[in-house]
């Protein structure tokens, strides 16, 4: 399994992390275009930061933290 091939606390850090950031989305759509509190512009950037802070991070942490599992013990091959 996960655990086996060190895979497990990486899954941990990288689920908590888009976890965490898709609970922002709610809070953003809220105050944006749920209620107005914020503009169009300021809403654009609290979007587009989160996008930024998901799609890129999330693949160079897979790609730094990948290096480190054993794919031997996954069995992920035939």
């Amino acid at each position: 399994g996960a655990s086996r091939g060190g895979v497990g606390r990486d899954h941990t850090l990288l689920a908590g992390w888009v976890n965490l950031l898709w609970l922002l989305w709610p809070i953003a759509y809220g105050v944006s275009d749920g209620s107005n509190v914020i503009g169009v512009t300021p809403g654009a950037v609290f979007f587009g930061v989160l996008d930024v802070l998901l799609a890129p991070f999330v693949a160079i942490g897979i790609l730094v933290l990948s290096r480190s599992w054993d794919y031997g013990r996954l069995n992920l091959g035939e």
